[in-house]
């Protein structure tokens, strides 16, 4: 899989989710985040089941509290990003979010 960025119409309907699911501070500073589904890097010879990352590249201040989320709460915003990219596409597989500052 090429790296996909996420189209807006898209980004909004998560925004959406993440209200439904109880991520209401982290939807409120994803609003100009841009977002990729990337192949996640292959530890090994051969990957068994390919990997996803999740890319999230925001502006400083919202960068800057997306990184400071406790563990707890960034493994339920990776768990409801799997759901959701995966309802749409049952062949990704996200199992990590990197987050990028734009600056």
């Amino acid at each position: 899989m090429k790296t996909r960025i996420v189209p807006p119409a898209e980004v909004f309907m998560l925004r959406e989710e993440l209200l439904r699911c109880g991520l209401s501070e982290i939807a409120g500073v994803l609003g100009k985040s841009v977002f990729r589904i990337a192949d996640a890097p292959e530890i090994g010879c051969m990957a068994i089941t390919l990997e996803h990352v999740c890319q999230i590249d925001s502006p400083t201040e919202q960068y800057k509290f997306l990184d400071a989320l406790p563990e707890s709460r960034k493994s339920e915003l990776r768990e409801t990003l799997a759901r959701f990219f995966q309802a749409t596409d049952p062949e990704l597989n996200i199992t990590d979010i990197d987050f990028y500052n734009l600056g």
